[in-house]
């Protein structure tokens, strides 16, 4: 991967993306006090303590991750720039803030009026994303196949939003009906469409450039990403349709196995590249990557098993459903946030300082913004929650508090990073000599 395919002129000022990815751990670790004080809540999915860790971690975390990265993504992958980012920015990350905040308490409490301020505030900021981002790349004459994998994602995360907001509203309308049958299609487009997608493509671009492994493959980076959305388009209609021909049970399976096959081909490809890679030194973002893909290959190997073959007390829906959320999904950011975000500060420093100048000399490398060591034992800790989770299942709450305290450590340390980064960017700006702009 190369730089040269970047338009790093285009990036958009450092508050854009830093500010959702500082925010993101605050969730992660309400989400993990939650986990302690109740974890008998755990192994029943429809539990509203359940309900309310779930979208703490999906939607607190993860989505308020990826909009800070697509933000970042869009003007320098495909050269889009939008009008006044800091108040677009501003904007969406207020209605998102307050949007998953009053639907988390709403689940909680069972409060059908938070519910109403929920839908409302995330509703304007999930159609202002989608239309922005939409139109960005819309007008954008990059024409790259990872374009067409974000146009997907954003598709995907509009499908599962829209599901979710009108589940909510049933909870809080009485005009409306309450869809719990929906459930299962808005976590699959959230988790396998919004997040697979989007995590797949960004891939494309930072396993090569910040792992130094080959290229993907042509043919994978074309084709792998609209495979999985029509798949995922396919087992839709099948949900939507239960008694049409569709609902064959030979015919149901496919574009379930085509998903699962889709993924399961980039976990492999992503491991074999990496194998690969042409600077075998120790990398903690790698780690992340590889536990990301053990896990995600291990909820598709527990999915294909026959549910009689799973031991009585093992809750397959909640370990898959974790293996997906906190294996995958926050394993595979939290590793990109340690190139990200080093590679924003340095990226921005380095355009806002005079290059001719001595001083210059005084920016951080990467390494030095967030040393190896510390993002080394928030893997350790995040690692012990994976191991602690999958063992939860069997052992009882002893080990849920367990897990959620190692959780706990994990997002409170990655906080302190993430902190601490910022605070270089900060003191490295202050001391920049006057008139050097």
């Amino acid at each position: 991967m190369s730089y040269g395919v970047l338009s790093l002129a285009q990036t958009p000022p450092a508050s854009v993306p830093l500010s959702y990815m500082l925010t993101a751990p605050v969730f992660a670790i309400v989400a993990a006090i939650l986990i302690l004080v109740y974890p008998e809540s755990v192994q029943n999915r429809w539990s509203p303590v359940m309900l309310s860790v779930t979208h703490l971690l999906v939607l607190g975390f993860a989505v308020m991750v990826m909009f800070g990265a697509v933000q970042q993504l869009l003007p320098v992958l495909a050269g889009v720039t939008f009008n006044r980012p800091r108040l677009v920015s501003l904007s969406l990350y207020v209605g998102l803030i307050f949007g998953v905040s009053a639907l988390c308490i709403g689940m909680f409490l069972s409060n059908a009026s938070l519910f109403l301020v929920a839908v409302l505030f995330l509703s304007v900021t999930v159609a202002a994303f989608f239309v922005l981002m939409m139109l960005g790349l819309l007008r954008s004459e990059a024409n790259r196949d990872s374009i067409q994998g974000i146009r997907l994602a954003l598709l995907s995360f509009l499908v599962s939003a829209s599901l979710g907001l009108y589940m909510a509203a049933g909870h809080s309308l009485p005009e409306i009906p309450l869809a719990r049958e929906l459930t299962s299609l808005h976590l699959t487009w959230g988790l396998l469409g919004w997040i697979g997608l989007l995590v797949i493509t960004v891939s494309y671009q930072v396993v090569p450039m910040f792992q130094i492994t080959p290229r993907y493959p042509k043919e994978i980076v074309r084709w792998l990403t609209p495979f999985i959305f029509l798949s995922l388009v396919f087992w839709s209609l099948i949900e939507i349709l239960p008694n049409s021909a569709l609902s064959v049970s030979w015919v149901s399976v496919i574009p379930k196995t085509g998903v699962m096959a889709g993924l399961l081909t980039f976990c492999l490809m992503t491991l074999w590249l990496q194998h690969k890679r042409r600077r075998k030194l120790p990398d903690v973002t790698l780690d992340f990557f590889r536990l990301a893909l053990s896990c995600m290959m291990l909820a598709i190997f527990i999915w294909s098993l026959p549910e009689s073959w799973l031991a009585d007390q093992l809750n397959r829906e909640v370990l898959i459903g974790a293996l997906l959320i906190i294996g995958f999904t926050l394993s595979v950011i939290s590793g990109m946030l340690y190139k990200i975000v080093p590679f924003l500060i340095w990226l921005h420093l380095t355009n806002q300082i005079d290059m001719s100048t001595r001083w210059q000399k005084n920016i951080p490398n990467m390494k030095q913004i967030i040393p190896e060591v510390h993002g080394r034992w928030q893997f350790r800790l995040h690692l012990g929650t994976v191991l602690v989770m999958i063992a939860a299942m069997y052992q009882g709450e002893w080990s849920i508090r367990l897990a959620a305290v190692l959780f706990l450590m994990s997002n409170l340390y990655l906080l302190r990073n993430l902190i601490l980064a910022v605070v270089i960017y900060r003191k490295v700006l202050i001391s920049q000599p006057a008139g050097e702009s």
